[in-house]
C-alpha cells in the first residue's frame, strides 16, 4: 500500500463505489415495500442520465458534465445496490420460515452441516443448510439456513451424548422448529436481526440424541482438508498448551471458535478495549500470510528462479494459503477484508502498480456487501471497515505531530507508532461503538501496547506448535508452553486493565445521531489536517452538528414531565421500571433466576446501562417467589440503590 501523507478523497473511486452500494442496500433496508423494478428503472435513468451528460460535455465549452457524470454514477451504483439488497432478502418459493411459523410440534428436516460445529460442555452449535423437510403426510423441498442446538433437556436424568458431527456431514434432526426471537426489551439483544443479517431464518432445538441421525457426507477435497486441519490444530492446541484459558483462547486466534471462552473473559476484553484481540483480523492475517510472503521471495531465488518466476509463485503460494486460512476460520467479515486487501497489495507488488489502502478497503467492502447485502448493518463488518479508515487517514496524522527527537531508536519508535495507531482505531471505531453500546473504552491506548505483543508472539508460537506437533513432541511442547506464557499475560491484562481501567472511558446514554455526526465531521477534519480549505469545511459542519445536538432539546423540549413506564420481557415472573417525572427510578419486581443465571441480567441491566441510569432511588419486591426475588442479587451487585 501506499498511504498518502496527505489524504485527499477525490483519488478514491472504489471507495465512492463502496459507498454509493451502501446507500442502496441502507435505501432498500429503509423503504421494505420498494419493488425490484424501481432499482432496476433507477438503474436505468442513472445511465440515461450519463448519457445524456456525455452529450451536453461535446456541445458546450463550459458545464457542469463532470458533475452530472459522478450524479449518474452514484444512482446507477445506488441502485444496484438496492437491487441486489431487494433480491438477496426476497421470499423463496420453498422458503423454510413458513413452515416453522405454522409448526407447534416437533419436526424432521434434513440438510449439511455448513460450518465447523462450535462444542461446549453444555451444547453443540451450527448452521444447518436445510433441504428436505419431512412432514406428517408428504416431504416437501425446501430451502433456508437453520441455528442448530443440540443440547439435553435440563430435566434428563442422565447426560446424553451426541453424535460428533463435523462441516460437509449429511444429517438428519428432529426437533422444535422456531422462528428466533426479535428485540424483547430496549437495550437488549435483537436476536432475529443478527441471525438474519447471516442469512438464517429459523432455530432449531434437538434434546435427544435419538434424535440426530449422521446419513453420509458432501465434502470436496477442499473441506476434507480444512475439516481435518481443523482437527489437527485442535489435537495440538489440547495436547501442548497447558492451561484451560490459553487453549480457549487459541482456539478464537486460530480457529475463529470462541465457543469456551467464559462471559467475564468477554467482559473483561470488551471493557478494556481490547476485544479485537479475541477476533480474527487483520493482524492474524499478517502473520499467516504476509510474513510468508517475505520469507518466500529469498527461498525461491536461492532456487536460482528467475525474478518473475519466483513472484508468480511466491505470490499464488500466499493467496492460496490466505484464502485457505479465510475458510478455515469460518470467513468472518474481518477476516474476508483483510485478505482481499493484502491479494490487493501483492497484486499491486506483482503488477508494479501502487495502490491506496482506501482503494482496496472499498473493493473488500464492495465484494462483501455484493455477495451478503445485510452485512451492512453487521456490526463486526462496521467496526472493521472503522477501525481500517481511522488507521489509514488518522494514523498519519498523529505520527507527523512526533517530535523526531522522541524517535531516536527502534524500540521507541515502535512504541510511538503502535500508540498512535491504537488512538486512530479507537477513535475510528467510536461513532459506531457509541452508537451500539454507549460505551468507548480508552483504556486500550496503554494496554495494547502489552496486548498486541502478547497476542502476535502467542499466535507465532502457536503456529510453530501446530506445524510441528505431529513431527517434534519436544518442540511442540516448548512452542505450546511458549504460547500459554503470552497468552497467560493476554489474560492478565485484560483482567487487570478490567479492574484499574474500567473508568476510562466514554459513555453516551442514548445515541445522539447529532452528536455522533459531528464526531465523524471533527474526525474527517483531522484527517485532511494538512488541506487548510477541507480541514475548515469540516469543522464548520462539525460545528452545526453540535450545534443542532445542543438546541435541539431545547427547542423541542416544550412538552411537560411525564411518567414513563417500562415492562421487561422476562419470562416467568415481572419486572416494571417506573420513571418519576421528577427524574426518579422506581424498579417493581426483578425477574426470576435460573441454573443459567438471573434474567435481569439480560432484561434490565443492558437497558439501565443503555440508558445511563446508574442509580435506583427504590427497588419494590411485591412478594417472596423466586419469579419476583430471584434477580435482585444480581441487581444490588450492579447497580446503586437508595
Amino acid at each position: 500500500m501506499d498511504p498518502d501523507s496527505s489524504v485527499h478523497w477525490g483519488a478514491y473511486p472504489a471507495l465512492y463505489v463502496a459507498v454509493a452500494f451502501a446507500l442502496g442496500v441502507f435505501g432498500n433496508s429503509v423503504f421494505e415495500g420498494v419493488p425490484f423494478s424501481f432499482w432496476l428503472g433507477g438503474a436505468g435513468a442513472g445511465l440515461a442520465l450519463f448519457a445524456g451528460m456525455q452529450w451536453w460535455d461535446r456541445t458546450r465549452l463550459v458545464t457542469l458534465a463532470p458533475l452530472g457524470r459522478v450524479l449518474a454514477a452514484v444512482v446507477v451504483v445506488g441502485c444496484a445496490g438496492g437491487a441486489r439488497h431487494s433480491v438477496y432478502q426476497g421470499p423463496s418459493p420453498r422458503g423454510l420460515a413458513p413452515a416453522a411459523e405454522a409448526s407447534d410440534d416437533a419436526v424432521a428436516v434434513q440438510g449439511i452441516v455448513e460450518n465447523a460445529p462450535e462444542r461446549t460442555d453444555e451444547a453443540t452449535r451450527f448452521v444447518l443448510a436445510v433441504n428436505t423437510l419431512f412432514g406428517a403426510r408428504d416431504t416437501a423441498a425446501v430451502e433456508g439456513r437453520v441455528r442448530v442446538t443440540l443440547k439435553p433437556s435440563p430435566w434428563a436424568n442422565t447426560v446424553p451424548s451426541f453424535p460428533r458431527l463435523r462441516q460437509g456431514d449429511v444429517t438428519r434432526l428432529r426437533g422444535s422448529l422456531r422462528r428466533p426471537p426479535g428485540l424483547r426489551n430496549p437495550g437488549g439483544f435483537d436476536y432475529a436481526a443478527y441471525l438474519s443479517r447471516r442469512g438464517i431464518c429459523c432455530t432449531l432445538y434437538v434434546d435427544a440424541p435419538d434424535r440426530v441421525a449422521v446419513l453420509g457426507d458432501r465434502r470436496g477435497r477442499v473441506q476434507n482438508a480444512l475439516v481435518s486441519l481443523r482437527a489437527h490444530v485442535r489435537r495440538q492446541v489440547d495436547r501442548y498448551v497447558p492451561s484451560t484459558g490459553g487453549r480457549a483462547v487459541l482456539r478464537a486466534l486460530l480457529l475463529g471458535d470462541r465457543s469456551r471462552i467464559t462471559d467475564a473473559q468477554r467482559a473483561r476484553f470488551a471493557k478494556t478495549g481490547l476485544m479485537h484481540l479475541l477476533a480474527v483480523s487483520g493482524l492474524h492475517v499478517f502473520l499467516v500470510g504476509m510474513v510468508l510472503y517475505a520469507l518466500l521471495r529469498p527461498f525461491l531465488l536461492r532456487l536460482r528462479l528467475r525474478w518473475r518466476t519466483a513472484e508468480v509463485v511466491r505470490a499464488a503460494l500466499t493467496i492460496t494459503v490466505l484464502v485457505f486460512y479465510m475458510l478455515l476460520t469460518g470467513g468472518r467479515p474481518s477476516v474476508v477484508r483483510a485478505v482481499i486487501m493484502a491479494t490487493l497489495f501483492i497484486g499491486g507488488i506483482f503488477f508494479q502498480r501502487s495502490a491506496h489502502s482506501l482503494n482496496t478497503l472499498g473493493v473488500a467492502a464492495l465484494v462483501l456487501l455484493a455477495v451478503r447485502p445485510p452485512m451492512l448493518f453487521d456490526v463486526g463488518f462496521q467496526l472493521s471497515m472503522a477501525a481500517v479508515s481511522g488507521i489509514v487517514t488518522l494514523n498519519p496524522r498523529f505520527l507527523e505531530m512526533v517530535p523526531d527527537r522522541y524517535r531516536t531508536s527502534e524500540a521507541l519508535d515502535w512504541v510511538l507508532s503502535t500508540g498512535t495507531t491504537s488512538a486512530a482505531a479507537i477513535l475510528g471505531t467510536a461513532p459506531v461503538l457509541l452508537y451500539h453500546f454507549g460505551w468507548v473504552s480508552v483504556a486500550g491506548l496503554l494496554l495494547n501496547m502489552v496486548g498486541i505483543p502478547c497476542t502476535g508472539l502467542a499466535l507465532t508460537s502457536a503456529i510453530a506448535t501446530v506445524a510441528v506437533g505431529g513431527l517434534w513432541p519436544t518442540g511442540a511442547a516448548s512452542f505450546g508452553s511458549a504460547a500459554d506464557v503470552f497468552l497467560q499475560g493476554l489474560l492478565a491484562t485484560s483482567r487487570y486493565g478490567a479492574a484499574w481501567f474500567s473508568w476510562a472511558g466514554i459513555r453516551m446514554a442514548t445515541p445522539d445521531l447529532w452528536e455522533l455526526t459531528a464526531l465523524g465531521a471533527g474526525l474527517i477534519a483531522v484527517a485532511q489536517w494538512p488541506r487548510p480549505r477541507l480541514r475548515w469545511r469540516w469543522i464548520v459542519i462539525g460545528g452545526l452538528f453540535m450545534t443542532a445536538s445542543v438546541w435541539g432539546p431545547v427547542v423541542g423540549g416544550g412538552t411537560a414531565p411525564t411518567l414513563d413506564i417500562v415492562f421487561f420481557d422476562v419470562g416467568q415472573g415481572d419486572a416494571a421500571l417506573l420513571k418519576t417525572p421528577s427524574d426518579h427510578h422506581v424498579l417493581i419486581d426483578t425477574g426470576p433466576r435460573s441454573p443459567s443465571g438471573a434474567t435481569a441480567e439480560f432484561a434490565v441491566l443492558p437497558f439501565l446501562r443503555r440508558w445511563g441510569i446508574r442509580r435506583l432511588d427504590l427497588v419494590v419486591v411485591s412478594h417472596s417467589d423466586e419469579d419476583h426475588l430471584g434477580g435482585l442479587p444480581t441487581l444490588l451487585q450492579a447497580v446503586r440503590v437508595d
